[in-house]
């Protein structure tokens, strides 16, 4: 058998008692009553099939429904009856859907942290015109609302650079 892909893995994870304020043991299958397992399918094609299969089914979000359909049914002989269609299309919506809401979440991020650093390198540009206007550390934190010490550190930069 092939060695495995490095981006694909199968890890298993159970749930553990652990005495934190009592001694009293309690049997594991009165309280690992959920079973987790984690499938990694990375990001190339892995030999293995079934990694394979799933890779098809929920990571390649490039392709159409109806390309999973003719993979399913081409390479690994799957005939797909209507409820299966149905289940796959939803399937297939709701990946699109977390991908989507994924990509909308981190652009958010994004543009959130770009205006709180725009904003501090327009807070920095003010600082270092003040302070080469003469104006006291102490006056350019009031003016800018930057704590002192990073006003201090503005002016400690600028003596460097024309040294």
């Amino acid at each position: 058998m092939d060695s495995p892909n490095r981006d694909s893995y199968i890890n298993r994870y159970r749930l553990e008692e652990k005495h934190l304020l009592h001694r009293y043991e309690e049997p594991p299958e009165n309280y690992d009553l959920v079973n987790i397992v984690l499938i990694s399918l990375g990001e190339k094609a892995d030999k293995d099939r079934l990694i394979h299969l799933l890779q098809v089914l929920f990571t390649e979000s490039h392709q159409t429904f109806d390309s999973k359909r003719n993979i399913l049914q081409k390479e690994y002989h799957i005939e797909i009856t209507p409820e299966m269609e149905q289940e796959m299309s939803t399937m297939c919506n709701l990946s699109l859907n977390i991908s989507e809401e994924a990509l909308n979440r981190g652009l958010a991020q994004g543009r959130k942290e770009g205006r709180a650093e725009g904003r501090l390198a327009g807070l920095n540009e003010t600082a270092l015109r003040l302070l080469s206007m003469g104006l006291s550390v102490e006056d350019v934190s009031k003016g800018t609302s930057l704590p002192l010490e990073a006003v201090e550190e503005i002016k400690k930069q600028m003596i460097e650079k024309n040294k």
